[in-house]
């Protein structure tokens, strides 16, 4: 196995530079450029000690990203790319394994639920730091979920089901009443009702936790500029980012004595911003990249269909587990034979009395065809 299968082979085991997470994806990792390099799935792999007889010189994992990562505030991120990137320096209380089953990360193991499930009391690993040496603390979560409400994001959703939650959104206070300290190292979350798939959304990004000392020391609690210098992007993940400048790249660094463990063997991570995703492969099989597309980066259907089926190329072909929801809606509000200007009242494919037009639409779909058309004649789609 060489270097660069085994980190992507790591974006499905703790800790290594992760990608992937929540249909499955295609990647191409390079086999020029790992010659004679150790394995990474064992220099990052649970109980598995670091070699350094195979190591290749520079231990350098470089991609490229189409476009530039956005707000890199876990409060108000919101693109896929973002996302997977940003995983390796920030976590929370869960995370999704490779098999998207939702694991403990900060926390010690599972919500204790009260039996009208309404609170869930978590309980916190006491070893936990961020980059900067300072200790998480429940006082850490219970500031960054009320400033996730608070800002309002794309997801801040997230935490409607907590008591409380209406008034922090509306701005009428600025704490969750839900939200409850019990000590140090453990606090609880009182829902306004049962919700059974609340738990589910707590691995999800808008609740990482930031260093509430490092967030206000660069301001309000809602502001999020601190998040975009690598001085004050402070979070809990293995890497720490070291460098930006934006529209052209991000540098990325292991964590030194990080509280997870071992970081692996790689020493610095290099993104580069390109303007067109082909630009992007040509760069990779001229060697300037390690892989190409990471971070849910699109590649081009017929160069995967390419690399497929060439058992040279193939070599270079990985196909990652990740999930996305993505749907299909009719628009029964424009063109021919249009219901009215207003979409919702008049609309004879609305409600109950629309639904058995909306089944033969639905129907009428050959769905074989477009699975043919979008995922290049037969591409397996997940």
């Amino acid at each position: 196995m060489d270097v660069v299968e085994g980190v992507l082979r790591c974006a499905l085991l703790e800790p290594c530079f992760v990608g992937g997470g929540m249909t499955r994806i295609a990647v191409f990792r390079s086999l020029a450029v790992a010659m004679g390099a150790v394995s990474m799935l064992a220099a990052c792999g649970p109980g598995n000690p670091t070699t350094s007889e195979n190591l290749a010189s520079d231990q350098t994992l470089s991609f490229p990203i189409v476009d530039d990562v956005g707000n890199l505030d876990p409060g108000t991120m919101s693109a896929a790319v973002d996302i997977d990137i940003f995983r390796n320096t920030y976590s929370g209380l869960y995370k999704f394994d490779d098999q998207l089953n939702e694991v403990p990360d900060i926390a010690t193991g599972a919500p204790q639920i009260s039996s009208d499930g309404l609170t869930y009391t978590f309980k916190m690993k006491n070893n936990v730091k961020f980059s900067n040496g300072d200790p998480v603390k429940a006082d850490d979560f219970i500031f960054s979920w009320n400033r996730a409400a608070a800002i309002q994001g794309d997801y801040a959703s997230v935490f409607q089901p907590v008591a409380g939650y209406d008034d922090v959104a509306a701005g009428k206070a600025t704490e969750m009443s839900g939200l409850k300290k019990i000590d140090d190292y453990s606090f609880s979350a009182t829902l306004s009702a049962p919700a059974a798939y609340w738990f589910t959304e707590v691995a999800l990004w808008t609740a990482w936790v930031t260093d509430k000392k490092v967030v206000m020391a660069a301001g309000k609690a809602t502001e999020s500029n601190w998040a975009s210098d690598p001085a004050t992007a402070i979070g809990t993940g293995s890497f720490k980012m070291t460098a930006r400048t934006p529209k052209q790249s991000i540098d990325f660094a292991p964590v030194s004595n990080w509280w997870g463990g071992s970081t692996g063997a790689i020493t610095k991570v290099h993104i580069e911003v390109i303007a067109d995703q082909k630009s992007s492969l040509t760069k990779y099989e001229s060697g300037n990249f390690s892989l190409v597309g990471f971070a849910n980066q699109s590649l081009d259907p017929d160069d995967v269909v390419r690399y497929n089926s060439d058992p040279q190329l193939k070599k270079q072909l990985q196909l990652l587990p990740s999930a996305r929801t993505t749907w299909i809606g009719f628009n029964f509000c424009e063109g021919a034979g249009k219901p009215s200007k207003n979409c919702t009242s008049g609309n004879p494919f609305a409600g109950d009395a629309g639904k058995l037009g909306r089944e033969a639409f639905s129907l009428a779909v050959d769905r074989d065809q477009l699975v043919d058309i979008a995922c290049s004649k037969g591409t397996a789609c997940f």
